[in-house]
């Protein structure tokens, strides 16, 4: 996403919306309830507390090893 957002120059209070565009099924309906529960709480969501989240949530787990995937 980011080499997308530098080749479009995107500017960083848009990258969230065209990000959470994109995302469908299961990552839709977790941005749907994250953004109405951080707004709730009165938290900013920047950039880069999106990416956080989403890395927390659908990242790969620690106890994988690519090594043996490969």
């Amino acid at each position: 996403m980011e080499q997308f957002f530098e080749y479009l120059g995107t500017v960083e209070n848009q990258k969230i919306v065209m990000a959470a565009y994109h995302l469908e099924g299961e990552a839709n309906q977790w941005w749907q309830w994250l953004r109405r529960t951080l707004q709730g709480e009165g938290q900013v969501i920047s950039w880069e507390k999106f990416q956080e989240e989403l890395w927390a949530r659908f990242g790969p787990s620690s106890c994988e090893d690519f090594d043996e995937a490969l």
